[in-house]
């Protein structure tokens, strides 16, 4: 109960009843200078900024005139590159150098702006499971904040491409589970903990609402009217095995040429070596007839498969740099050497989503 008195709990000062609780004069004196001088301030850049607007106005309509119109010159932006530079360590010192965060890695490679592109959004999508998993329980509030805003972001460009649904909504999935099995270990009060498994659940809703459209005879042409010949060369082409078990779902003719031999020992070879397969196996490989589809799920389980992304990110190794692929950067080194000036590929070299991973932890 506040009280006026000389006492070691309060010098004194007058206490006053609010709808929040008891608090000080002199406290709300000071909120409420405050707040005057913020609405002050807010009300003087008003007024500049719409004299300024004025000003501006005048000064186009005196170009635009009929002898200025044809000399007026458009001007493009530039566009914004992202890209870090990595603290380098001082190893004369004791001291500890400097070092990143996670949400410091997230906001300056703009995460939330490369999930718009289809070639980058499987490589941001691996980046932040690697978070969830490993340092999901140990983000700070503005890296957790800036975490959602990139999930949302995926949601909301699903909702319009109507692509990579499952790929996002396994992550929404594990981002949900990893909640409920370290609940205990969140930062922050059960309200904004509760707030985020809501907007889970809410997401969630929204990607099993997606409803995909079949395309209508436009007489153009399918992948169905395209030669056998391109159509196993397609499948070859994929990377991940799912999608050759998706195409194979759809109809017979692609059961049949999905569940070639051939495709699936290509796959196999692509994620897996020999040495590998001969692990499990018990005699020569010659030796023995080989189901590849099933050999492939045998080893799925136990080994993990090769990582195939259109766009990475990049690490210059003279300045180090941090930067997208098809962005560079301006690298602050010029090195005397002609034969490394001209040539790219000594210089850099492509982060994984597990080596960028390690650089924050290290």
């Amino acid at each position: 109960m506040p009280f006026i008195g000389k006492d070691w709990r309060s010098p004194g000062g007058l206490w006053v009843r609010t709808n929040s609780g008891w608090q000080k004069i002199s406290a709300i004196r000071k909120n409420l200078n405050r707040h005057i001088k913020r609405v002050a301030l807010e009300r003087i850049s008003g007024a500049q900024d719409s004299d300024t607007n004025l000003k501006d106005q005048d000064k186009a309509s005196k170009l635009l005139t009929a002898k200025n119109v044809s000399k007026t010159v458009k001007f493009t932006e530039r566009p914004k590159r992202h890209y870090l530079f990595l603290p380098t360590k001082c190893l004369t010192s004791k001291q500890r150098g400097k070092y990143l965060t996670v949400g410091e890695v997230l906001c300056s490679l703009d995460f939330c702006t490369a999930l718009s592109d289809p070639r980058r959004f499987h490589y941001v999508c691996k980046v932040i499971e690697l978070i969830i998993e490993e340092h999901f329980s140990t983000l700070c509030g503005s890296a957790m904040k800036y975490l959602f805003c990139i999930l949302e972001e995926g949601v909301n460009i699903v909702e319009l491409s109507h692509l990579f649904i499952h790929r996002l909504s396994t992550l929404l999935k594990r981002t949900k589970d990893k909640m409920l099995s370290d609940k205990n270990k969140q930062i922050g009060c059960q309200a904004l903990y509760n707030c985020r498994l809501h907007l889970l659940g809410l997401w969630e809703k929204r990607l099993q609402e997606i409803s995909l459209v079949e395309r209508e005879d436009d007489g153009k042409p399918t992948l169905q009217d395209l030669p056998v010949n391109c159509q196993r060369f397609l499948l070859q082409c994929f990377s991940d095995p799912a999608d050759v078990i998706h195409v194979a779902e759809t109809n017979k003719h692609f059961y049949i040429l999905g569940s070639d031999p051939l495709l699936w020992e290509k796959l196999f070879f692509y994620h897996f070596t020999e040495a590998q397969l001969q692990a499990v196996l018990r005699g020569p490989i010659t030796e023995q007839k080989i189901d590849w589809k099933l050999m492939f799920k045998r080893l799925m389980k136990r080994y993990e498969q090769t990582e195939e992304y259109t766009s990475m990110l990049q690490q210059c190794m003279r300045c180090n740099c941090i930067f997208w692929q098809e962005d560079g950067h301006p690298c602050c080194h010029f090195s005397l050497d002609e034969t490394l000036r001209d040539t790219t590929i000594l210089c850099t070299k492509d982060l994984s989503p597990k080596d960028l991973i390690a650089i924050i932890t290290d």
